[in-house]
């Protein structure tokens, strides 16, 4: 049976194999060089990605320290508070200074410190409030009251915290 078929045949049947073969090396040759350039992005957004991590966590750890620091920064001074009370109120009279117990907020502690003062005018509580703010400290908590009526004086309890 083969005897009886043409050479022609042959170098047909041999040249379709061949073109066949090679459209198939062609096709596959061209989508290894396809693989090669997506594998080779990937790689080029995992290292982008590694750099941003790493970037991220270094700002983290900046501002982290950079809160610490403001942290500590903020412990109160007893010193300058009582200085700011004392400049405040000219015709009230200091009944207490004393350290509250501590705070935890958000995972970390405030000082806080109690203040009563007795007998002082309106504007002299709106002088010490402004004195305190401008110190850097803050107010959580303030109670004013009337001792008498008729009276013009003004009875403060306030607690104050650290800016």
């Amino acid at each position: 049976m083969l005897s009886s078929l043409p050479e022609r045949v042959y170098i047909a049947i041999f040249i379709s194999i061949f073109l066949i073969s090679s459209a198939y090396a062609y096709i596959l040759s061209d989508d290894a060089r396809i693989l090669d350039q997506r594998i080779a992005q990937k790689q080029q957004e995992l290292d982008r990605i590694i750099k941003l991590k790493d970037l991220y966590l270094a700002k983290k750890r900046s501002f982290d320290r950079t809160i610490s620091k403001s942290k500590q920064e903020a412990v109160i001074s007893l010193t300058l508070l009582e200085e700011v009370i004392t400049k405040s109120f000219i015709g009230g009279k200091l009944n207490m200074l004393k350290q509250s117990t501590t705070k935890e907020e958000k995972g970390g502690s405030i000082e806080a410190f109690e203040v009563k003062v007795g007998g002082a005018a309106l504007g002299e509580v709106i002088t010490f409030i402004k004195s305190l703010e401008a110190s850097g400290f803050f107010i959580k908590k303030l109670q004013l009251n009337v001792p008498a009526a008729g009276q013009t004086v003004i009875d403060m309890s306030a607690t104050i915290t650290g800016g």
